[in-house]
């Protein structure tokens, strides 16, 4: 199967009520500022044509604190704006302890062990689904958050289909279909005490006989559609949600949403029947690089 296209451009809202668009956290507005009371003071001094002494520093504290926030990336690791996931990070850290935790840019497929996890958030790379898959075969864990990024690769080579999220979803937020609220659907550990998570802009998962964690129901004669799934895969599990926004910082702050979150984190940290598993759980986002491939010599593959 095709993935459904990838739209050229993303639009989010942030509140998510609101258009997205480039925002400044207060401790930037105060120390912008100054900026207002510069230019009263340049209206006041053009006659002399020189500038106010403290005139040059601000501009450049201003262009600094403008190109931080133009930098600033959706589902960030490190990210501390609303859709940054920095809060997703150290909610992981507060359950399973700082030195479990990886957050990080770049992975050595070579280094993983079968009792590792990897958390994949909107991928923008190709992914290497053959060490991925091997890697789960062996015990591992891949739990992957995506909805237009290139996680659809990996999907496919387990027979899932990325479709589009209902038009006519049952609930909302503020009454925005892309805003529609997803339900818990069976007895999976991950969705234990969830009631409802709000999903941005979600796309659907088709699937054939996974386990089935979120829906987003539907009114009329349409069935609901799937938009968290998870199985096994030889000794190992995965999990895929079709929505990176569901851990991102501002939609954290949704109970549902926040009790989803440690539940997937549980899940990637979590005992298996074949044995104890009590090895590092990676989060990685966007555009992180790859080496190696899993099962092969660390030794030998290249430095970064």
């Amino acid at each position: 199967w095709l993935a459904t296209e990838v739209p050229k451009s993303r639009s989010l809202p942030s509140d998510p009520t609101q258009p997205r668009c480039v925002t400044l956290d207060s401790s930037a507005s105060i120390l912008l500022a100054p900026l207002a009371r510069l230019r009263s003071t340049l209206r006041l001094t053009t006659t002399s044509h020189t500038l106010p002494r403290f005139a040059a520093p601000l501009i450049c504290l201003a262009i600094l604190l403008l190109c931080q926030v133009a930098d600033a990336r959706p589902f960030d690791i490190i990210g501390s704006d609303w859709e940054g996931c920095a809060d997703f990070v150290r909610l992981a850290r507060d359950d399973l302890g700082d030195g479990r935790v990886r957050a990080v840019d770049r992975i050595d497929l070579s280094a993983l062990r079968p009792i590792d996890s990897v958390v994949i958030l909107h991928p923008e790379k190709v992914l290497d689904v053959g060490s991925y898959a091997r890697f789960m075969k062996d015990g591992g864990r891949v739990i992957l958050l995506d909805d237009y990024g290139t996680g659809g690769v990996l999907l496919e080579h387990f027979s899932l289909k990325r479709i589009p999220a209902p038009e006519n979803p049952e609930k909302t937020l503020l009454a925005n279909p892309q805003l529609a609220i997803a339900e818990p659907d069976g007895a999976h550990p991950v969705i234990s005490g969830v009631n409802r998570v709000v999903m941005n802009h979600a796309t659907g998962i088709k699937h054939n006989d996974l386990s089935s964690l979120l829906v987003i129901r539907t009114t009329g004669n349409t069935g609901p559609v799937h938009v968290a799934v998870a199985g096994m895969v030889g000794k190992g599990r995965s999990l895929a949600v079709g929505d990176p926004s569901t851990v991102m910082n501002r939609m954290l702050r949704y109970p549902g949403n926040r009790t989803f979150a440690r539940g997937l984190i549980a899940y990637a940290a979590d005992q298996d029947s074949w044995g104890k598993r009590d090895g590092y759980v990676y989060v990685l986002s966007g555009a992180f690089e790859q080496k190696g491939a899993y099962g092969e010599d660390a030794s030998s593959t290249a430095e970064w």
